[in-house]
């Protein structure tokens, strides 16, 4: 299916795919990079503007919907794709499905591995919360775990933006990717087959996705840099915007352009 799509600037494409249970409106601190970049962004089925079709959004439907929708607007050149934690899980499947669309990849706060059992069990929990209760209910239980313990403290307005965009979500999308989360495949095999760049980041707060975690699967990553960011935790993007910008721009410049 087609996915709602949002582009501006101009130059070498950057494909941004968001967290769970946000939509794009989460990489708006990264917009300034459409000053060098052409910036794009898309919703997830259900998620933002894009519509639901399917009780189970599995990740590699993901990837081909938004393989689907970058052809519908005539983006079919390699480009270079970030995610975050979903996005990340997606993002794998891109490279299974499409290597030939990569020029490289972004994976932050994300990881190959399937759920545990436990984590599995975690997300049917959540499930039922957001039947019952509401998106909104289920954001605000994630929060502690979206985001760093300083940014928790000390940046009340980054608290207010996550806790606004997961509200806007029905308790349809989210369920449907809760599902397909929980029964994504292990991915751990495909990293080695990832011949482009990939920048990997973690936040040293991040308690969904330990750092040590994501350092694990940088080295299994053929061409990887790892940066680690100090007081954030899962949505490190929004929670220090500017040090995340220096630190993926400072990597396109050396290992893209």
């Amino acid at each position: 299916m087609k996915l709602a799509l949002e582009r501006s600037g101009n130059g070498a494409p950057l494909v941004f795919l968001h967290a769970f249970p946000l939509s794009r409106k989460m990489w708006e601190p990264q917009r300034v990079l459409s000053k060098n970049f052409q910036f794009i962004a898309v919703d997830f089925p259900g998620f933002g503007e894009s519509l639901l079709e399917t009780r189970s959004a599995s990740m590699e439907q993901m990837a081909r919907d938004v393989i689907t929708t970058l052809d519908a607007a005539d983006l079919k050149d390699p480009a270079i794709f970030i995610g975050l934690s979903m996005g990340g899980y997606v993002l794998l499947q891109l490279a299974k499905l499409f290597p030939e669309r990569l020029r490289g990849l972004a994976m932050v706060s994300t990881r190959a591995s399937a759920d545990s059992i436990e984590a599995r069990a975690r997300r049917y929990q959540n499930i039922e919360i957001a039947e019952k209760e509401g998106a909104a209910a289920l954001g605000e239980k994630m929060l502690p775990s979206l985001l760093g313990e300083t940014t928790m403290k000390s940046r009340p307005a980054v608290v207010t933006t996550v806790r606004a965009i997961a509200a806007k979500q029905t308790a349809a999308a989210v369920s449907a990717a809760l599902r397909g989360m929980a029964e994504r495949p292990d991915m751990t095999e495909t990293l080695s087959q990832i011949k482009c760049p990939v920048f990997v980041a973690s936040g040293r707060e991040d308690t969904v996705i330990k750092t040590s975690e994501m350092e694990t699967m940088a080295k299994a990553l053929p061409h990887a840099e790892f940066a680690a960011i100090d007081q954030v935790g899962h949505l490190l993007n929004l929670e220090r915007p500017d040090v995340f910008n220096d630190l993926f721009l400072h990597f396109l410049k050396r290992r893209l352009l």
